[in-house]
């Protein structure tokens, strides 16, 4: 038996380009790092948009940065045998050493090369994403006797009840945070200052439904003594401008761009608002918690009713219910509990890090 520190700690994903997926693979490889262990990072494509640390073994299996679909179903049988022989290379124990793959295309190539006591991470409720009935007949069989985790408790129900899988096959482990990191990071200074504001961070995509924010932040007031703050980018931002012209309330409204460190924003703000159709497990929201910044959040599926819970639990509103989220807008910025760390302990990346290493105990 592999004492903690001799294990082998193999992580797979898609590319370093991206959000969410990607810093929580590069959150978890630094903190097994931090434990010394041999942590192996695998990217399926050359597209990296983050730094890695030098102690991180990194394997690029496709090192051509351009592919498409087309390119994408040739590459598939080819990465699955490059994976197998870098594992062989390595001496991969499967019985001992940890090996998780992130993200659709790496789980099917994981799959595709037999990996034993492989893992495949699900980073979102994928009851959304797959809807036809044809689609979901062909995941059940693929997905069948599969070893899964979801980042959160509703997203292993979500694949338990919509693919029929079976209950001792399917976990879930929360994202890990750096917690400590991200309080001093918050501390930095932001410029200019802003006065009073609420905070929304997310891309500019339909699902995280920027209308119905701005909806509620026109019902609520608080643009007389606040502004709104949008941090992100994406194919919506146009759209979104429009619209807060269309309510009037443009004036009140600051569109800003992806920043390296958005928690002095988030620190700051007065109340930081999630208004998402569907998420995984929001990441913002446990942020939020972690800088101590108030929160309401729609209480759509999965993860906020798994963050704001106790004392916090009436921030949480109906999906789509503008008149609702103003309200509890305006509760929240008058009076919100004190933020604990109770909230958010449970992420904690010591505690996620002990986790994984029990997938094969």
């Amino acid at each position: 038996m592999k004492s903690e520190k001799s294990k082998k700690i193999i992580f797979l994903i898609n590319s370093l380009e991206g959000g969410g997926a990607e810093r929580i693979v590069l959150t978890l490889c630094e903190g097994f790092v931090g434990r010394g262990n041999e942590v192996h990072l695998i990217l399926l494509y050359n597209r990296i948009s983050f730094p890695i640390a030098r102690e991180i073994n990194l394997l690029i299996l496709n090192k051509n940065r351009n592919h498409n679909l087309i390119t994408k179903a040739f590459d598939f049988l080819a990465l699955s045998f490059k994976l197998k022989s870098y594992l062989r290379t390595i001496n991969f124990d499967p019985q001992q050493d940890i090996f998780t793959s992130h993200l659709p295309f790496s789980n099917f190539v994981s799959w595709t090369a037999g990996i034993k006591n492989h893992c495949a991470v699900i980073h979102g409720a994928l009851s959304f994403k797959y809807k036809s009935s044809l689609t979901r007949f062909f995941l059940k069989l693929i997905f069948k006797n599969k070893r899964m985790i979801g980042v959160s408790q509703g997203v292993k129900n979500d694949l338990i009840n919509y693919f029929s899988l079976a209950v001792f096959n399917v976990g879930y482990i929360y994202n890990p945070f750096q917690i400590e990191k991200i309080q001093k990071l918050s501390e930095e200074s932001i410029d200019p200052p802003l006065g009073n504001y609420v905070i929304h961070v997310s891309r500019f995509i339909k699902l995280k439904r920027h209308d119905l924010l701005l909806k509620a932040f026109k019902k609520s007031e608080l643009y007389k003594s606040h502004k709104l703050l949008l941090l992100g980018e994406g194919p919506e931002k146009e759209y979104v401008q429009s619209f807060a012209v269309e309510l009037g309330i443009d004036n009140y409204v600051i569109f800003k761009n992806w920043l390296e460190n958005p928690y002095p924003w988030i620190k700051n703000a007065k109340l930081l608002v999630l208004c998402s159709d569907h998420e995984g497990l929001p990441t913002v929201l446990v942020e939020s918690l972690i800088c101590h910044t108030p929160v309401v959040s729609t209480d759509c599926r999965y993860g906020p009713d798994e963050i704001l819970v106790g004392d916090l639990e009436k921030f949480l509103v109906p999906v789509n219910s503008p008149d609702q989220l103003a309200n509890a807008m305006i509760k929240a910025v008058a009076d919100y509990p004190i933020i604990s760390s109770k909230y958010y302990d449970k992420f904690h990346v010591n505690h996620v890090l002990d986790q994984y290493l029990m997938l094969n105990k």
